[in-house]
């Protein structure tokens, strides 16, 4: 539904139109992973009379993820549960999405598998004699480290590392394609001026709707109309990505990056 809201909104407005025609036997049900969908369709729907029912889902808490990843990965016993708790913890604090956990896991599976075979690949090259339970009788550090059964919360710990290197980053990643592309136009007219002075590190909301429209324009993407964009702009102060200061005009007000 993302999609269909900014490159064939025609298409979408019909398909919403579906369950009111007359004698209609269709259930129209919609996932949209973008905040701001439902807050700029909804005012053209509700004008034609065919305004849904909104179902929101919220961020997982950690006890939640920790139950989903249970019901998930448990059943192949490659995991501590301790890794598993770790996981939720850092996941639910950052983003609460059950696809990133999801993949915290596959990272840290991947580094376990990468850990076992560089310990077999030096018992193998050492010709270390290996005992019944897995643990060898003498041979070089690597090859003398206890067998790797399950993935373990040091695996983990890596893995959640390498995902969230930087929250910023996960946040930028996690944005609606439009909001990105605002934060594109920031960093654009910023990156042109070269001087340094107070006023060069601030635009008008004025300017950046004007960059911003052009960049779509060069992405071949379907841009924002101002009203949605200005609502936007102010989603992006709330996740203290841009901060914009106060103004009787809703345009001359002036924005900066954080």
């Amino acid at each position: 539904m993302d999609q269909l809201e900014y490159r064939e909104a025609a298409i979408l407005y019909e398909l919403f139109a579906l369950p009111s025609l007359p004698h209609s036997r269709c259930i129209l049900v919609g996932v949209s992973n973008a905040m701001n969908l439902t807050d700029k369709a909804l005012p053209r729907l509700r004008a034609r009379g065919w305004e849904p029912s909104l179902v929101r889902f919220t961020a997982y808490t950690s006890i939640q993820l920790k139950q989903l990843l249970c019901e998930r990965v448990q059943k192949y016993d490659a995991f501590e549960l301790n890794a598993l708790e770790l996981c939720a913890r850092k996941v639910s604090a950052q983003t609460g999405d059950m696809r990133k956990a999801l993949r915290v896991c596959t990272d840290a599976l991947q580094l376990c598998v990468d850990e076992a075979r560089l310990r077999y690949e030096s018992i193998e090259r050492e010709g270390c004699v290996i005992l019944d339970n897995g643990d060898v009788v003498e041979g070089p550090a690597l090859a003398t480290l206890p067998p790797i059964h399950k993935i373990k919360v040091s695996h983990m710990a890596r893995a959640v590392s390498k995902i969230f290197q930087n929250p910023v980053v996960e946040t930028i990643r996690a944005l609606p394609q439009q909001q990105q592309m605002i934060l594109c136009s920031c960093v654009r007219v910023f990156g042109e001026r070269t001087d340094f002075n107070k006023s060069a590190k601030e635009i008008t909301l004025r300017e950046l709707l004007s960059r911003y429209t052009n960049l779509c324009k060069e992405a071949k993407i379907r841009e924002m109309v101002p009203s949605d964009f200005s609502t936007a702009c102010q989603r992006l102060a709330d996740s203290r990505l841009l901060s914009i200061k106060n103004g009787s005009e809703e345009y001359n007000r002036r924005v900066h990056m954080l």
